[in-house]
C-alpha cells in the first residue's frame, strides 16, 4: 500500500505530522497483528470456507470468536470516536486496512450486530465502503 500511495497522483496517504503518522503505524500494527485475526481467521472465515467447501458451518468455532470480535469492534470503535479517521482528520493508509476487514464482518451476523452497536466505526465504515475506490475493488461473497 505504501508503495502504491507514493507512486499514485492523489493526495498522500501518510499523515504529514510525524505525531499523526506514529498513530497510523499503531493503528496499521493493531490491525495487522490482532484485529485482523480476530475479524477473519478466528471469525468470517468460519462462515466462508464451509461455504466454499459446501459444508455446514460450525456454529462452536463462530461462537469461539465472537468475544474477540466485539472486543476488537469497540477497539476501532474508540479509534474512530475522536476524529474522523483513525489518525485525524485526513483518511490515512490505517483506515484502508480497516474497510475490507469491516466490510467482510459486516455481511456475517454477528459481525453484522457488533458494528451496529459501534457508532463511530460504523460511520467510518460507511464512508470508507461507499468510495469509488472501494467500490471498484469489492469482490463480493461468495454465495
Amino acid at each position: 500500500m505504501r508503495y502504491i500511495d507514493e507512486i499514485g497522483s492523489g493526495p498522500s496517504l501518510v499523515p504529514a505530522t510525524l505525531a499523526a503518522r506514529a498513530v497510523m503505524e499503531q493503528w496499521i500494527s493493531a490491525i495487522n497483528c490482532y484485529i485482523y485475526d480476530s475479524f477473519i481467521r478466528s471469525y468470517a472465515l468460519k462462515y466462508l470456507l464451509p461455504r466454499l467447501r459446501g459444508t455446514e458451518t460450525d456454529t462452536a468455532a463462530v461462537r469461539a470468536g465472537i468475544p474477540n470480535l466485539e472486543r476488537d469492534v469497540a477497539q476501532l470503535d474508540g479509534g474512530y470516536a475522536s476524529s474522523r479517521w483513525l489518525a485525524g482528520d485526513t483518511l490515512s493508509l490505517a483506515d484502508l486496512f480497516v474497510a475490507p476487514i469491516v466490510h467482510v464482518i459486516d455481511l456475517c451476523p454477528e459481525g453484522k450486530a457488533a458494528l451496529a452497536g459501534a457508532r463511530h466505526l460504523s460511520r467510518a465504515a460507511d464512508e470508507l465502503l461507499h468510495r469509488d475506490s472501494f467500490i471498484q475493488v469489492d469482490v463480493g461473497w461468495p454465495s
